[in-house]
């Protein structure tokens, strides 16, 4: 078996990723959402997207338009832990 390391992503390029792949910006408060459950980790993104969009917790307004949190958060969206 092969394995292949992939690093993380900065917030930045986590931002460019959603964009890209839901065709259109994300609001303030998903991204935050996304960058503090995954921390860049590009397979924990991808759940927490497809989880978020399964649930309606990400509210898709159509290609080229903004992607955004729904008001309540439900469990796509884990509660990171605190810093300690």
């Amino acid at each position: 078996p092969v394995r292949v390391e992939v690093p993380s992503l900065r917030r930045s390029e986590m931002a460019a990723l959603l964009e890209e792949v839901l065709d259109g910006p994300v609001d303030d408060v998903a991204e935050r959402r996304f960058w503090e459950a995954s921390r860049g980790n590009v397979l924990h993104l991808r759940e927490f997207v497809l989880g978020a969009q399964a649930d309606g917790s990400l509210l898709l307004e159509g290609a080229g338009s903004a992607c955004t949190a729904a008001h309540q958060p439900r469990p796509a969206w884990p509660t990171p832990s605190p810093a300690a």
